[in-house]
């Protein structure tokens, strides 16, 4: 690995969004083991995670730049 993509890697930090409110959401409330999350706003079951540009390109929402 070289020190660019090691770079490119440690800007990226992980949001979670909320498919009901398409909203990222700061503080998901974590479901037992397993990785599912629930919204703190809406309560809803349906939260993804993943880094800003990956929720942005695959939900097409227009998120605000950080």
């Amino acid at each position: 690995m070289t020190d660019e993509t090691t770079a490119e890697v440690a800007e990226a930090p992980i949001v979670f969004y909320c498919r009901d409110c398409k909203k990222i959401v700061e503080d998901p409330v974590k479901k037992g083991n397993k990785y599912e999350y629930s919204c703190s706003v809406c309560k809803s079951d349906r939260v993804s995670f993943g880094t800003r540009q990956a929720v942005s390109d695959f939900f097409q929402a227009k998120l605000p730049k950080k």
